[in-house]
């Protein structure tokens, strides 16, 4: 009598470890920082992964294996380009409200309007813009502020804005 294959038995194990480390708190495995927790989800995702190609490799024969993997290639080579799309798309839209927030703070300048009442409407036009109002009304560095904004996928031009804050 034979056991069962070795690829069989590898797939059981990675499984057992894969749903370990899903339970929370086992093995004390409890991450602190964002960074230990993304490595942790990258290894659990490569661990399912190759128990999920493990399994598969058992119970289909070389041609149906061949193209579940292909179709599961596919599949993921479609999400990424259209979470790149989608990326690329909200790049754009938030660039355009830097620029329509950008006009409207110096068409309100230009009008005479203080600087925190031109900065509350601002805020209060594109939400993403309430912190640097609120550094502006504690006396905080509020170029400092448009600076980690300007870091965000389609707010590069807020660099030029916080230049303009700290020459002024």
């Amino acid at each position: 009598m034979t056991g069962p294959p070795v690829a069989t038995v590898l797939a059981a194990v990675l499984a057992g470890i894969s749903v370990a480390l899903l339970v929370p708190g086992a093995a004390g495995l409890r991450p602190g920082p964002a960074r230990s927790r993304a490595r942790l989800s990258r290894a659990l995702l490569l661990l399912v992964g190759a128990t999920g190609v493990l399994v598969l490799w058992t119970w289909l024969s070389l041609h149906g294996f061949l193209l579940v993997v292909l179709v599961g290639l596919a599949v993921l080579g479609v999400a990424r380009l259209l979470r790149r799309r989608r990326a690329a798309r909200l790049a754009e839209m938030r660039s355009e409200q830097v620029l329509g927030v950008c006009d409207a703070l110096a068409s309100d300048l230009a009008a005479g309007q203080p600087p925190l009442r031109s900065l509350d409407r601002a805020a209060a036009e594109w939400p993403e813009l309430a912190p640097v109002a609120a550094a502006a009304h504690m006396g905080a560095d509020v170029p400092a502020v448009l600076r980690r904004l300007s870091a965000e996928p389609g707010a590069r031009q807020l660099r030029t804005l916080a230049a303009t804050w700290q020459v002024a």
